[in-house]
């Protein structure tokens, strides 16, 4: 590996974090993600291609954000640094993840022997060089499939996940649909629950709802929390940052709390095989607005049908097809009159 420097880098570093660390707060770990070394039976444009879209998956995994590809070459083309070979020792990592600004650098290989594509990955910490995590992934198929196996490969670098094979193993299914739901994660004392919101989205109790997935109660609980946060998240872009989250037991504690109040009705949920032996999830639901607690109707309600990307067992189907749906509140509830007028109301 050769480095060349020119005399104004240390100016442009100085500007870059400056620039950086002028930024507000985010939660989401800055990342970025060095091209994938092209080793045999793949060429350079192949790879440029499934690191994209690795960018791609990882930033769909909400825990990044994520450098573009163009922006990563011309801070280092700014910088006075020119790349040649892979960079692949922590030193190396190291170095590019400072310039860069992130706290985390993704570097790997992809290539292919025989009829299986090898996909090998590892993200570093920028600060400590402690290495967090390392995938490898062995894909028998077209290039195709190595490309629908990326999602998974992204998911197990921010969640630190095991192979879903053997998580299907590892994982209990539900033996029958009587079994008591487990208690949600989330709900807190309800003697803890201030009502200060004018506006509460009714915390998602799937085991209760959606009898047909086969879950362990963990992973009924995890799902719970998970849906009802990006729902929670997406309600909050419609409407300015102002909507909590309630359960039923926290309301029933409260009697003199009297929000608006949003459930979600969940109509149907199917899956069918989308290849590679992966399902893709279709819920139907409604999105029903109630004036207050004592409304036996909704004052407001819309219909949504969303099928979400394709993945391996219970979880991530359904979990994807609500995704879908945070988005579309994200992106289209604010087209009715009544949602319109709701927020004029609760500014």
């Amino acid at each position: 590996m050769v480095f060349n420097r020119i005399p104004r880098v240390l100016l442009s570093a100085v500007l870059f974090a400056a620039a950086v660390t002028s930024q507000p707060a985010d939660t989401k770990t800055s990342i970025a993600v060095l091209n994938m070394k092209a080793a045999a039976g793949i060429t350079d444009s192949e790879s440029d291609l499934l690191s994209d879209r690795l960018r791609i998956e990882l930033f769909n995994t909400r825990v990044y954000n994520v450098m573009e590809r163009e922006q990563m070459q011309t801070v280092l083309k700014e910088q006075g640094f020119q790349q040649s070979g892979a960079c692949t020792d922590e030193g190396c990592m190291i170095e590019i993840g400072q310039l860069l600004g992130v706290r985390q650098l993704v570097t790997g290989s992809i290539g292919k022997l025989g009829k299986m594509y090898m996909v090998n990955l590892r993200s570093v910490d920028i600060q400590t060089g402690k290495i967090l995590g390392v995938v490898s992934e062995d894909i028998k198929g077209d290039i195709e499939e190595v490309v629908e196996r990326l999602n998974v490969i992204a998911r197990r670098l921010a969640f630190k996940e095991p192979d879903p094979a053997v998580r299907q193993e590892q994982t209990r299914p539900v033996e029958t649909v009587d079994e008591k739901p487990a208690e949600p994660a989330r709900p807190a004392d309800p003697g803890l629950f201030k009502c200060d919101n004018k506006i509460y989205l009714e915390y998602l109790e799937l085991g209760t709802w959606v009898p047909n997935l086969k879950m362990t109660p963990k992973e009924f609980a995890d799902l719970s929390n998970e849906v009802s946060d990006d729902l929670l998240d997406a309600l909050n872009e419609c409407f300015d940052d102002i909507v909590g989250m309630v359960t039923r037991a926290q309301l029933a504690a409260h009697p003199s709390c009297d929000p608006v109040i949003i459930r979600v009705n969940i109509l149907n949920y199917n899956k069918k095989p989308s290849g590679s032996s992966q399902f893709a999830g279709t819920v139907d639901l409604e999105l029903e607005f109630y004036e207050n607690r004592s409304a036996a109707t909704p004052a407001f309600k819309v219909k949504m049908s969303e099928t979400g990307a394709r993945h391996w067992g219970d979880y991530e189907p359904f979990e994807n097809a609500m995704t879908e749906v945070g988005e579309e509140i994200a992106d289209n509830l604010d087209d009715h009159d009544y949602i319109r007028k709701l927020q004029r109301r609760l500014r």
